[in-house]
Protein backbone atom coordinates (compact mmCIF):
# COMPACT_ATOMS: atom_id res chain seq x y z
CA UNK A 1 0.00 0.00 0.00
CA UNK A 2 0.96 3.65 -0.86
CA UNK A 3 1.89 6.34 1.51
CA UNK A 4 -0.71 8.54 -0.51
CA UNK A 5 -3.47 10.68 0.61
CA UNK A 6 -5.97 8.16 1.14
CA UNK A 7 -3.56 4.96 2.64
CA UNK A 8 -4.42 4.01 5.83
CA UNK A 9 -7.98 5.73 5.98
CA UNK A 10 -11.61 4.02 7.18
CA UNK A 11 -13.80 3.89 4.32
CA UNK A 12 -16.94 4.97 5.89
CA UNK A 13 -18.92 5.12 2.52
CA UNK A 14 -18.70 5.57 -1.71
CA UNK A 15 -20.68 7.06 -4.12
CA UNK A 16 -21.82 5.62 -6.20
CA UNK A 17 -22.03 3.08 -3.98
CA UNK A 18 -21.50 0.35 -6.79
CA UNK A 19 -18.68 -2.24 -7.23
CA UNK A 20 -17.40 -0.35 -10.03
CA UNK A 21 -16.78 2.38 -7.68
CA UNK A 22 -15.09 0.32 -4.72
CA UNK A 23 -12.51 -0.53 -7.88
CA UNK A 24 -11.61 2.94 -8.52
CA UNK A 25 -10.76 3.11 -4.77
CA UNK A 26 -8.67 0.28 -4.59
CA UNK A 27 -6.95 1.66 -7.35
CA UNK A 28 -6.12 4.75 -6.11
CA UNK A 29 -5.29 3.73 -2.72
CA UNK A 30 -2.39 1.60 -4.36
CA UNK A 31 -1.17 3.94 -6.28
CA UNK A 32 2.05 6.61 -6.06
CA UNK A 33 1.13 10.14 -5.80
CA UNK A 34 2.78 13.38 -6.80
CA UNK A 35 1.28 16.16 -4.54
CA UNK A 36 -0.41 18.98 -6.66
CA UNK A 37 0.55 22.18 -4.82
CA UNK A 38 0.75 24.18 -7.70
CA UNK A 39 -2.69 24.60 -8.05
CA UNK A 40 -3.33 25.47 -4.58
CA UNK A 41 -3.83 29.32 -4.29
CA UNK A 42 -4.66 31.99 -7.28
CA UNK A 43 -1.39 31.94 -9.54
CA UNK A 44 -0.31 35.26 -10.47
CA UNK A 45 -3.10 37.51 -11.81
CA UNK A 46 -5.15 35.00 -12.62
CA UNK A 47 -8.37 35.97 -10.48
CA UNK A 48 -10.53 32.72 -9.37
CA UNK A 49 -8.59 30.25 -10.64
CA UNK A 50 -7.08 28.83 -7.60
CA UNK A 51 -8.11 27.15 -4.43
CA UNK A 52 -6.36 28.93 -1.20
CA UNK A 53 -8.02 25.41 0.64
CA UNK A 54 -7.29 22.75 -1.23
CA UNK A 55 -5.28 19.60 -1.46
CA UNK A 56 -4.80 17.74 -5.11
CA UNK A 57 -2.87 14.73 -5.77
CA UNK A 58 -2.53 13.62 -8.88
CA UNK A 59 -1.09 9.91 -9.59
CA UNK A 60 -1.12 8.32 -13.62
CA UNK A 61 -4.57 8.22 -14.72
CA UNK A 62 -6.22 9.53 -11.58
CA UNK A 63 -6.84 12.60 -9.61
CA UNK A 64 -8.10 13.08 -6.03
CA UNK A 65 -9.27 16.06 -4.02
CA UNK A 66 -10.50 17.99 -1.30
CA UNK A 67 -10.81 20.74 0.46
CA UNK A 68 -11.13 22.29 4.05
CA UNK A 69 -15.15 22.39 3.86
CA UNK A 70 -15.19 19.06 3.43
CA UNK A 71 -13.72 18.10 6.74
CA UNK A 72 -16.72 16.95 9.33
CA UNK A 73 -16.96 16.34 12.96
CA UNK A 74 -19.70 13.27 12.05
CA UNK A 75 -19.68 10.30 9.29
CA UNK A 76 -23.25 11.22 8.93
CA UNK A 77 -22.76 14.91 8.07
CA UNK A 78 -19.93 13.84 5.47
CA UNK A 79 -21.99 11.14 3.91
CA UNK A 80 -24.86 13.56 3.63
CA UNK A 81 -22.42 15.83 2.53
CA UNK A 82 -20.95 13.23 -0.31
CA UNK A 83 -24.39 12.69 -1.71
CA UNK A 84 -25.26 16.03 -2.58
CA UNK A 85 -22.31 16.42 -4.35
CA UNK A 86 -22.96 13.00 -6.08
CA UNK A 87 -26.69 14.40 -6.87
CA UNK A 88 -25.37 17.66 -8.16
CA UNK A 89 -23.10 15.87 -10.40
CA UNK A 90 -26.09 13.94 -11.81
CA UNK A 91 -27.80 17.49 -12.40
CA UNK A 92 -24.70 18.79 -14.53
CA UNK A 93 -25.14 15.21 -16.49
CA UNK A 94 -22.58 14.79 -19.32
CA UNK A 95 -20.86 17.77 -18.07
CA UNK A 96 -19.48 15.73 -15.42
CA UNK A 97 -16.24 13.34 -15.58
CA UNK A 98 -17.14 9.77 -16.30
CA UNK A 99 -15.82 7.69 -13.59
CA UNK A 100 -16.25 10.41 -10.63
CA UNK A 101 -16.19 8.73 -7.35
CA UNK A 102 -17.12 10.64 -3.89
CA UNK A 103 -14.90 9.04 -0.99
CA UNK A 104 -15.54 9.56 2.88
CA UNK A 105 -12.64 8.14 4.42
CA UNK A 106 -11.77 8.74 8.13
CA UNK A 107 -8.01 9.25 8.51
CA UNK A 108 -7.19 10.74 12.10
CA UNK A 109 -10.33 12.99 13.86
CA UNK A 110 -12.42 13.50 11.23
CA UNK A 111 -13.87 12.25 8.34
CA UNK A 112 -14.01 14.03 4.47
CA UNK A 113 -14.80 13.91 1.68
CA UNK A 114 -12.67 13.41 -1.42
CA UNK A 115 -13.13 13.80 -4.83
CA UNK A 116 -11.79 10.60 -7.30
CA UNK A 117 -11.93 11.44 -10.77
CA UNK A 118 -9.83 10.63 -13.96
CA UNK A 119 -6.33 13.20 -14.69
CA UNK A 120 -7.40 15.03 -17.78
CA UNK A 121 -5.70 17.99 -19.49
CA UNK A 122 -7.57 21.24 -18.23
CA UNK A 123 -8.40 24.44 -20.92
CA UNK A 124 -6.17 26.31 -18.62
CA UNK A 125 -3.34 23.69 -19.48
CA UNK A 126 -3.97 23.71 -22.86
CA UNK A 127 -4.07 27.60 -23.40
CA UNK A 128 -0.62 28.09 -21.49
CA UNK A 129 0.99 25.51 -22.95
CA UNK A 130 -0.55 26.78 -26.57
CA UNK A 131 0.56 30.00 -26.14
CA UNK A 132 3.92 29.19 -24.46
CA UNK A 133 4.91 27.43 -27.72
CA UNK A 134 3.01 30.12 -29.99
CA UNK A 135 0.72 27.63 -31.21
CA UNK A 136 -1.66 29.39 -31.69
CA UNK A 137 -3.99 27.03 -33.93
CA UNK A 138 -3.92 25.02 -30.93
CA UNK A 139 -4.43 28.07 -28.34
CA UNK A 140 -7.42 28.93 -31.32
CA UNK A 141 -9.08 25.43 -30.32
CA UNK A 142 -8.83 25.82 -26.63
CA UNK A 143 -10.20 29.16 -26.50
CA UNK A 144 -13.22 27.70 -28.85
CA UNK A 145 -13.70 25.18 -26.46
CA UNK A 146 -13.70 27.59 -23.45
CA UNK A 147 -16.45 29.73 -25.63
CA UNK A 148 -18.37 26.84 -25.38
CA UNK A 149 -17.89 26.62 -21.58
CA UNK A 150 -19.14 29.91 -21.42
CA UNK A 151 -22.31 29.15 -23.28
CA UNK A 152 -22.52 25.84 -20.63
CA UNK A 153 -22.29 28.00 -17.91
CA UNK A 154 -25.21 30.40 -19.09
CA UNK A 155 -27.27 27.48 -20.05
CA UNK A 156 -26.64 26.03 -16.64
CA UNK A 157 -27.53 28.66 -14.88
CA UNK A 158 -30.95 29.91 -16.47
CA UNK A 159 -32.51 26.59 -17.11
CA UNK A 160 -31.25 25.15 -14.00
CA UNK A 161 -30.28 27.72 -11.74
CA UNK A 162 -26.50 26.34 -11.03
CA UNK A 163 -23.85 28.81 -11.48
CA UNK A 164 -20.99 27.29 -12.81
CA UNK A 165 -17.11 28.82 -12.02
CA UNK A 166 -16.40 29.65 -16.31
CA UNK A 167 -12.89 29.47 -15.18
CA UNK A 168 -10.72 27.45 -17.64
CA UNK A 169 -8.72 26.02 -14.97
CA UNK A 170 -12.16 24.13 -14.35
CA UNK A 171 -13.27 22.97 -17.97
CA UNK A 172 -11.70 19.58 -19.87
CA UNK A 173 -12.10 17.55 -22.73
CA UNK A 174 -13.05 14.15 -22.36
CA UNK A 175 -14.40 11.42 -24.69
CA UNK A 176 -14.45 14.41 -27.37
CA UNK A 177 -17.16 16.25 -24.77
CA UNK A 178 -16.67 19.39 -22.38
CA UNK A 179 -16.85 18.44 -18.62
CA UNK A 180 -17.24 20.60 -15.51
CA UNK A 181 -14.24 19.96 -13.00
CA UNK A 182 -15.14 21.62 -9.94
CA UNK A 183 -17.06 20.27 -7.32
CA UNK A 184 -19.11 23.68 -5.80
CA UNK A 185 -21.71 24.62 -7.79
CA UNK A 186 -23.60 28.00 -6.64
CA UNK A 187 -27.43 28.68 -6.83
CA UNK A 188 -28.17 31.51 -9.53
CA UNK A 189 -30.31 32.29 -12.62
CA UNK A 190 -28.52 35.44 -13.80
CA UNK A 191 -24.91 33.67 -14.85
CA UNK A 192 -22.93 35.58 -12.23
CA UNK A 193 -19.78 35.65 -13.21
CA UNK A 194 -20.06 35.00 -16.47
CA UNK A 195 -18.80 38.33 -17.76
CA UNK A 196 -15.54 38.54 -15.79
CA UNK A 197 -14.92 34.74 -17.23
CA UNK A 198 -15.03 36.46 -20.45
CA UNK A 199 -12.80 38.98 -20.09
CA UNK A 200 -10.33 37.88 -17.45
CA UNK A 201 -8.94 35.99 -20.43
CA UNK A 202 -7.42 38.81 -22.61
CA UNK A 203 -4.88 40.11 -20.33
CA UNK A 204 -3.33 36.55 -19.45
CA UNK A 205 -1.94 35.87 -22.63
CA UNK A 206 -0.79 39.24 -24.63
CA UNK A 207 0.70 37.61 -27.16
CA UNK A 208 -2.11 36.02 -28.70
CA UNK A 209 -2.57 37.68 -32.86
CA UNK A 210 -5.71 39.64 -32.82
CA UNK A 211 -7.52 37.38 -35.14
CA UNK A 212 -7.23 34.69 -32.71
CA UNK A 213 -9.44 36.97 -29.88
CA UNK A 214 -12.04 38.13 -32.89
CA UNK A 215 -12.71 34.57 -33.39
CA UNK A 216 -13.21 33.95 -29.83
CA UNK A 217 -15.42 36.88 -29.41
CA UNK A 218 -17.53 35.91 -32.22
CA UNK A 219 -17.62 32.07 -30.99
CA UNK A 220 -18.96 34.02 -27.50
CA UNK A 221 -21.65 35.88 -28.66
CA UNK A 222 -22.45 32.90 -30.86
CA UNK A 223 -23.03 31.00 -27.85
CA UNK A 224 -24.65 33.54 -26.18
CA UNK A 225 -27.29 34.28 -28.63
CA UNK A 226 -28.43 30.70 -29.36
CA UNK A 227 -29.10 30.19 -25.49
CA UNK A 228 -30.53 33.67 -24.42
CA UNK A 229 -32.65 35.32 -26.63
CA UNK A 230 -32.35 39.26 -26.91
CA UNK A 231 -35.60 39.79 -24.07
CA UNK A 232 -33.49 37.76 -21.77
CA UNK A 233 -29.99 39.14 -22.42
CA UNK A 234 -30.77 42.49 -21.34
CA UNK A 235 -33.36 40.55 -18.37
CA UNK A 236 -29.66 39.80 -17.29
CA UNK A 237 -28.17 42.70 -18.20
CA UNK A 238 -25.55 41.47 -19.87
CA UNK A 239 -24.27 44.43 -21.89
CA UNK A 240 -23.87 46.59 -18.71
CA UNK A 241 -22.05 43.72 -17.17
CA UNK A 242 -19.63 43.05 -19.52
CA UNK A 243 -18.98 46.95 -19.79
CA UNK A 244 -18.05 46.89 -15.96
CA UNK A 245 -16.49 43.81 -15.84
CA UNK A 246 -13.90 44.98 -19.11
CA UNK A 247 -13.07 48.17 -17.01
CA UNK A 248 -11.03 46.25 -14.70
CA UNK A 249 -8.84 44.25 -17.17
CA UNK A 250 -6.44 45.22 -19.42
CA UNK A 251 -6.65 44.87 -23.37
CA UNK A 252 -10.80 43.64 -22.22
CA UNK A 253 -12.89 46.92 -23.57
CA UNK A 254 -12.55 46.55 -27.07
CA UNK A 255 -13.57 43.18 -26.90
CA UNK A 256 -16.24 43.65 -24.61
CA UNK A 257 -17.54 45.91 -26.85
CA UNK A 258 -18.05 44.23 -30.05
CA UNK A 259 -19.35 41.45 -28.10
CA UNK A 260 -21.73 43.22 -27.17
CA UNK A 261 -22.58 44.77 -30.45
CA UNK A 262 -22.66 41.03 -31.77
CA UNK A 263 -25.08 40.27 -29.15
CA UNK A 264 -27.12 43.86 -29.85
CA UNK A 265 -27.70 42.72 -33.85
CA UNK A 266 -28.88 39.18 -32.66
CA UNK A 267 -32.49 38.33 -32.88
Amino acid sequence: MSDGPLAGGLVIALRPDVPAARAIFDQVVAAAWTSRDDLVGVQGARVGSGRTDGEFWSAGEWFVKTRGTRRFAHAAEAIAAADRMLALKRQLGELTLVKTVFAVVATGDAPRVWTIAPTVITLRERLDEAAAGANWREFGRALTAFANALGEALSCSIDHGLGLDANPANFAIQGARLRYLDDDVAATTTALGLEDAFVARFAEYPTAPSEIWELFVQRTADEIGARAPRALRAQLGLAGRLTAAATLRRAAPPHAARLCGLLEARA
